[in-house]
C-alpha cells in the first residue's frame, strides 16, 4: 500500500493519458507523421535513470546493443502498419505495440525508482539493473525504427511500405 500512497501524484495522470494514447493507437486512422517523429523522445525518459546505475560502461554498452535490435524491429513492424500518405499526415494500421511499449517504458521507469526508493542495493545487482537497461534499449530503439520507417516513407520512398 505504501507504494501507492508514496507515488507522486503526477505519475496516475501521466499513466492514464499514456492509456489513452495505446488506446488511440489500437485503432486504424490517419495522424500527423510528426507526432511519430516525436515518440523517440519517450526513450529519453530512461537517460535519467540508466546515469544512476553501477558500471556506466557495460550499462551503455547494453544498451547501444539492444537499441539497434530495437530499431531493426520497430523498422520492420512499421512497414506492415503504414498505409497511406497524404500531404504531412501518415494513415496507419490499429495495433497494440504502441500501447506495450509506452506501458513498458513507464513501468520500468517506475520499477527503476521503486528499486532506488525501496531496495537501493536491489539496483546493485547486475541482473536487476542489465534487465532494466535491456528493456529501456530496446523499446527506445522500437521508437526510432519507426519513426525512420515514417520518415523515409514520407520523404523518400512511399513504396518501401
Amino acid at each position: 500500500m505504501q507504494i501507492l500512497t508514496k507515488t507522486p501524484i503526477w505519475v496516475w495522470p501521466l499513466l492514464i493519458g499514456l492509456l489513452a494514447l495505446g488506446l488511440r493507437a489500437s485503432k486504424e486512422r490517419w495522424m500527423p507523421a510528426v507526432m511519430i517523429y516525436f515518440m523517440p523522445l519517450l526513450g529519453l525518459l530512461s537517460i535519467n535513470n540508466m546515469v544512476a546505475l553501477p558500471n556506466q560502461i557495460l550499462v551503455w554498452s547494453v544498451f547501444a546493443g539492444f537499441y539497434i535490435v530495437g530499431a531493426l524491429a520497430g523498422l520492420r513492424w512499421q512497414a506492415k502498419w503504414t498505409l497511406g500518405k497524404e500531404g504531412g499526415r501518415v494513415q496507419v494500421a490499429g495495433e497494440w505495440l504502441t500501447m506495450i511499449t509506452i506501458l513498458v517504458v513507464f513501468l520500468t521507469s517506475f520499477l527503476n525508482g521503486l528499486f532506488v526508493a525501496i531496495a537501493p542495493d536491489l539496483v546493485a545487482v547486475p541482473a536487476v539493473y542489465l534487465g532494466l537497461t535491456l528493456i529501456k534499449g530496446t523499446i527506445s530503439g522500437i521508437f526510432i525504427g519507426r519513426a525512420v520507417f515514417i520518415w523515409r516513407f514520407m520523404n523518400v520512398d512511399p513504396k518501401i511500405a
